[in-house]
């Protein structure tokens, strides 16, 4: 893995050891051309001098002039020609080589739902909101190997009053913040402050999609292709202990690791672990490549539940995710989503849905998701999924201590907790237009049925995206 003074991770050129060098060459040429034209002209006011003529422009290409060639006179005039264009490139290529970028995006929303959604006051409540989502990042360099990033989140829900984090906020948070050092001719990288970061592809045991957290990452590619990743950071650790009725309010090590290696047959990932909050442990394996000629993407992880946590019993729970592209095509996509999560495999700093992340999996879930896309026109895609996830799941608490726990529930709040001994099923349909404005935008509409056990409600929703 190699990286690029923005983060990016590229094979480094030689250019890229010294940044300036493409304005310095530009500017060079620039100048002999600019030398050249001068000279030329000289020249040709010389030769018109002689001959008598005073016409300053391009001479036509059957006039023949005693000591000049008409073919100059012609190039002379291109180049004339081409001058703002050379300009305008130079001014591009100052700009790509300036010490600060800034870029971002925002996301307009308004939404309703009608049924029986979380929280519905009646099971026919319908409800709307508007909102937006501003994400703003700033990558400074301050030498070809040290530079700095900065972002930041707002989000507001119109009309309400600023909730607690970054849920509704009149305030422009920061995310993240962190000096970076790119080092051994780009193939190594240590980041140093408050990040973000995913372990694979996937992130199904360790990722931050809630936001970042204050540490280091160092990166290293080794001579035989291996990607070396360490992380230490540290956390707010706010967990109540199961064998007693006291809270911890601490901080705590988080400490994780990931060897890769890409081979032919596609990227193999070993993911560790080592202490996450009140001393969680795990690992996984991941997968990235090509299946039956299909590309595939995969993660298989074993974890250890932390002491503190009020459903803890010793022994490893297990989790898996996959994601298959069945069939693609220039104007088709149709893709599979697979997964099974045990209902106590439940890192806080995950990519599971659950943790806030991109996998449409939360813990107790296992199911399938079926996705399909299609280019309608060169600026329209329609969407379409459709999942069936079961919810509750366990299968490493023996029958007797799920009926003990079911009974325990039934006691203390007159209901039966059916999620541990008959799961409760979510199915979900989803259909979504999205329009290209622009390069930059796109406007997006989803609507959406979810119905779960005898409940059900609707959801539609337009998107406005605007990136910078």
């Amino acid at each position: 893995m190699t990286y690029d003074k923005n983060g990016a991770n590229q094979r480094p050129r030689q250019s890229d050891i010294w940044a300036p060098a493409p304005v310095l060459v530009g500017l060079l040429f620039v100048g002999l051309l600019i030398f050249g034209l001068l000279a030329g002209l000289g020249g040709l006011a010389f030769a018109q001098a002689l001959t008598g003529s005073t016409n300053s422009k391009a001479l036509p290409p059957n006039r023949k002039v005693q000591g000049v060639d008409p073919g100059l006179a012609r190039r002379l005039a291109e180049i004339e020609e081409k001058l703002p264009g050379l300009e305008k490139r130079l001014m591009e290529i100052g700009e790509q080589q300036s010490p600060v970028r800034a870029s971002g995006q925002v996301l307009f929303t308004v939404e309703g739902w009608q049924g029986s959604y979380p929280g519905a006051a009646s099971p026919r409540d319908s409800y709307a909101e508007f909102s937006h989502l501003l994400d703003l990042s700033l990558s400074g360099a301050i030498t070809d190997r040290l530079g700095i990033v900065l972002s930041f989140r707002n989000r507001r829900l119109w009309g309400q009053e600023p909730g607690v984090g970054n849920v509704s906020s009149n305030l422009l948070l920061t995310d993240e913040a962190y000096g970076r050092w790119i080092f051994d001719q780009g193939q190594g990288m240590v980041a140093l402050g408050r990040q973000r970061f995913k372990l694979g592809p996937l992130g199904l045991l360790a990722a931050t999609p809630a936001g970042a957290l204050e540490g280091i990452t160092v990166a290293k590619q080794a001579p035989n292709r291996l990607e070396l990743t360490g992380l230490l950071y540290r956390l707010d650790a706010y967990y109540p202990l199961a064998t007693s009725s006291s809270v911890v309010f601490t901080s705590d090590n988080y400490a994780a690791a990931r060897l890769a290696y890409p081979a032919a047959s596609g990227a193999y990932g070993l993911n560790l672990l080592f202490s996450g909050l009140a001393g969680e442990q795990g690992g996984s394996l991941d997968y990235r490549g090509a299946l039956w000629g299909k590309t595939t993407v995969a993660e298989l992880a074993l974890y250890s539940v932390n002491p503190g946590d009020y459903d803890y019993r010793p022994g490893l729970v297990a989790a898996g995710v996959a994601s298959m592209d069945l069939y693609r095509d220039a104007k088709n996509l149709l893709n599979i989503n697979l997964g099974a999560v045990n209902r106590r495999f439940r890192p806080p700093y995950s990519n599971l849905r659950s943790a806030g992340g991109e996998i449409p999996f939360a813990n107790g879930d296992a199911g399938a998701e079926l996705n399909y896309s299609r280019a309608l026109a060169k600026a329209l895609v329609w969407d379409v999924e459709v999942s069936r996830i079961a919810h509750g799941l366990d299968w490493t608490t023996p029958p007797e201590l799920r009926q003990a726990s079911n009974q325990a529930d039934t006691q203390a709040t007159g209901q039966a907790n059916a999620g541990l001994v008959a799961p409760q099923f979510t199915t979900e349909l989803r259909t979504r237009l999205t329009f290209t404005l622009t390069p930059d935008s796109d406007l997006a509409l989803e609507l959406k049925h979810v119905r779960t056990g005898e409940s059900a409600y609707e959801n539609a929703s337009l998107n406005w995206t605007y990136r910078f």
